[in-house]
């Protein structure tokens, strides 16, 4: 038992009120008890057998209060770290444990204001459970002043030279800070945009593309030439977006001019980057502008002979948003490029004519569909359709129904009598469509 000199704010009869009220069910006197002793005591106790006993009576009043008993508990918990974060690390990541109750443990880590407790949050995030992760990252993402100046503060105190990894204190700070929505984040995360940790640098850019302001768009910009890929596709996902959204603001007489930014210059330098994914990834940014000149670009690569298929196949897809005479010709002008080992670009293209949705432009698309197929599939190709890809021909029957045009029936009727079901009844639905009321999209059988 300690003595009175030694026992903080009479500890010891602190805990024997709390056994006798806790063996009777009674948590609303348990949880006023604990609150009010917290209000006076601000200090950490100093015996870990204090600290555990401390850690004990609130797990307790987790595991058994009301919402309304379980509120405001992080000033408890704060005389008993460290041992209280390891226990309520405990109970966060235990699945068996109810909702409410992990929920409060994550709450309590929060306010703790300590940077063990959000290094734990922080680890939780990866969780492979869902629900623990969902509490983590819906923790951080309310963090305050309190919280984000703690954080900002280790960030300062800690050094690019302490290494990279998993596990580095630095890549976690910044990955708690990308977690926040809140403007005070903007700062320390530019501190970090040029870090010698790729990570690091990832996070900062994928979290600061959520902000618009006027000091992250330089940033942006910059990261492109970022020697990191992930970096790169970042910054690239970001500034599409932010791209599409300028345009679309200087079209409105309702929105002030913005500053003109010739965003085709950054994004089709990175059409050639030599990571697949940077590279396609322009492509996206580019269909995002939908002007001639970036439509022009899009055709030009689809047309390259080297341009790789996951990138063909986002320019075809890019180019079908923005649908017209000029690119609907293009696209099937480039199928006739295409070779034997690239169909399913061409595939891609004939399927995606039956996913368009413009009534100005549907008639057009069906004409040139049905001259496409005589010139390329017709008699004097040389090749029987009976010897053609059935895929092929079965994205032709799917998008000449959708379509809807009287015109594409000659192509359908032959269609039909494929000795291929998967064909034949493609284009049989197809001809139905032609002859009913318009009904829902046709699917692949």
């Amino acid at each position: 038992m300690p003595s009175p000199s030694t026992d903080p704010l009479n500890f010891y009869a602190l805990c024997t009120a709390l056994e006798v009220e806790i063996s009777q069910g009674d948590w609303g006197a348990v949880s006023d008890r604990l609150k009010g002793w917290a209000a006076e005591f601000r200090g950490t106790l100093v015996e870990p057998v204090d600290r555990q006993r401390l850690v004990k009576f609130g797990m307790a009043l987790l595991n058994s209060g009301d919402v309304a008993d379980c509120r405001g508990l992080a000033p408890v918990f704060r005389p008993a770290c460290p041992e209280a974060i390891a226990r309520l690390h405990e109970m966060l990541i235990d699945p068996a444990i109810g909702f409410e109750s992990r929920w409060f443990a994550g709450q309590i880590l929060a306010k703790l204001n300590q940077f063990d407790a959000m290094a734990v949050l922080v680890a939780t995030i990866e969780s492979p459970d869902e629900m623990t992760a969902s509490i983590a990252m819906d923790t951080l993402s309310h963090f305050g002043k309190t919280e984000i100046d703690l954080l900002t503060g280790e960030l300062e105190r800690s050094s690019p030279s302490e290494g990279h990894g998993q596990g580095s204190p630095r890549r976690c700070i910044v990955r708690a800070l990308a977690q926040i929505s809140d403007l005070l984040v903007i700062a320390p995360l530019l501190s970090v945009v040029c870090d010698t940790d790729p990570a690091i640098r990832l996070l900062a850019i994928g979290a600061l593309s959520a902000f618009d302001d006027d000091r992250i768009l330089p940033i942006l910009l910059e990261a492109l030439r970022d020697t990191s890929a992930p970096v790169r596709k970042a910054a690239l996902t970001s500034l599409g977006a932010k791209a599409q959204y300028q345009q679309r603001f200087q079209s409105s007489p309702t929105h002030p001019p913005q500053t003109s930014i010739d965003w085709l210059t950054y994004f089709q330098p990175l059409t050639l980057d030599l990571n697949l994914e940077v590279a396609t990834q322009a492509v996206i940014a580019i269909g995002r502008l939908r002007s001639e000149a970036a439509t022009e670009v899009l055709i030009a690569l689809l047309n390259a002979p080297l341009t790789p298929t996951p990138q063909a196949l986002a320019t075809v897809r890019a180019l079908l948003q923005n649908a017209n005479p000029r690119t609907i010709a293009a696209l099937l002008d480039a199928c006739a490029l295409k070779s034997p080992s690239q169909i399913s670009i061409t595939i891609e293209i004939i399927r995606g004519l039956g996913r368009l949705h413009n009534s100005a432009v549907m008639l057009n698309a069906a004409t040139l569909l049905v001259n496409w197929c005589e010139q390329y599939l017709g008699e004097r190709s040389g090749l029987p359709l009976g010897e053609r890809d059935p895929a092929l021909l079965q994205a032709i029957a799917y998008s000449l129904g959708n379509l809807g045009q009287p015109i594409g029936r000659s192509w359908l009727d032959r269609l039909s009598s494929d000795p291929r079901d998967r064909v034949r009844i493609t284009a049989n639905v197809a001809i139905q469509k032609l002859d009913s009321a318009p009904s829902t999209d046709i699917d692949e059988v």
